[in-house]
């Protein structure tokens, strides 16, 4: 670990008394080193059990010169996210600069991949969390397989969401399937979880540990799963993950589940039932098809 250069501190009249306290030899005390030592280590230390032991074991990684990569700090997060279930936060500014590293700023970027990263139960936090954001927000594009810019949508309706247990665990699955897009450090992670903490204590709030009342029709649930099958497993997403852009190496059976969909005729007015199973059963169809795909090309 390359050496800090010195810090020059000048201290205030209060700040100065204090030390001076501290440091008294007569009375025990200890040398300003270790006393400003241990003052940094405790301001940066969470107050918070759960909290605490993240930062601990990050801590004592430093302290073994140990490296700690991107995706450790990722999952780090993701962790202390999922703790905010039992101790749910009113104040939504520090997810929110954790969401900064985990949402794309560029544009519109489909997440083809979506069905390649997600396992059985993050897809079926991730669905639930789609039927919760389509009640709060009739704007939202229900079947959106978007990672992070899901966040957006949660953070709008945070007065409405902030004490479900489970809005904080679809956040923790966002974060450990999402890319970073901005740039993490230890200390802007050691940051982020010393700013949740302090949401955590200044919170009055009580976990909900009951789901989320959701209001989905069939007609919309029926829509949802199309909109994942029209955009997510037609040519563009096969294209993407196969890196066969001129459709040069498709697979029979892609092109059958293709000619399967287009036969497949348009709902006019309410979806059935009959209609929304149909529609589920393609959908699982595609899912396991474009699963299997390879892109050599793809970084």
């Amino acid at each position: 670990m390359a050496k800090t250069e010195r810090k020059i501190f000048q201290p205030n009249p209060l700040t100065a008394m204090l030390i001076e306290g501290a440091c008294d030899k007569d009375k025990g005390g200890t040398n300003i080193s270790d006393f400003t030592n241990r003052a940094i280590l405790s301001y940066y230390t969470p107050y918070n059990e759960a909290l605490r032991k993240e930062t601990e074991f990050i801590f004592q990684r430093i302290i073994n010169e140990e490296e700690i990569s991107a995706e450790e700090l990722k999952a780090t997060l993701a962790r202390c996210v999922d703790i905010l279930k039992n101790y749910p936060i009113s104040d939504v500014t520090p997810l929110e600069q954790i969401f900064i590293h985990f949402t794309y700023k560029r544009g519109r970027r489909l997440r083809y991949d979506y069905i390649q990263i997600v396992d059985e139960q993050q897809d079926r936090i991730l669905h639930r969390l789609n039927d919760v954001l389509k009640t709060v927000d009739e704007d939202f594009t229900y079947g959106t397989r978007e990672f992070g810019e899901r966040s957006r949508y949660v953070f709008e309706h945070w007065d409405q969401l902030c004490s479900y247990s489970e809005i904080y665990t679809a956040l923790s699955t966002i974060i450990e399937c999402e890319d970073i897009y901005y740039p993490l450090s230890i200390f802007r992670t050691v940051d982020l979880i010393k700013w949740l903490d302090n949401a955590v204590r200044d919170s009055s709030l009580e976990p909900i540990k009951t789901p989320f009342e959701t209001n989905i029709s069939l007609t919309d649930r029926y829509y949802g799963i199309s909109y994942e099958v029209s955009v997510y497993h037609t040519d563009n997403g096969y294209a993407w993950l196969s890196g066969d852009i001129n459709f040069d190496r498709m697979p029979n059976e892609i092109r059958e589940y293709y000619q399967k969909y287009m036969n497949k005729g348009t709902v006019y007015g309410e979806a059935t039932e009959e209609d929304l199973r149909e529609i589920t059963a393609l959908e699982r169809e595609g899912r396991m098809l474009f699963r299997r795909l390879n892109n050599p090309n793809k970084e």
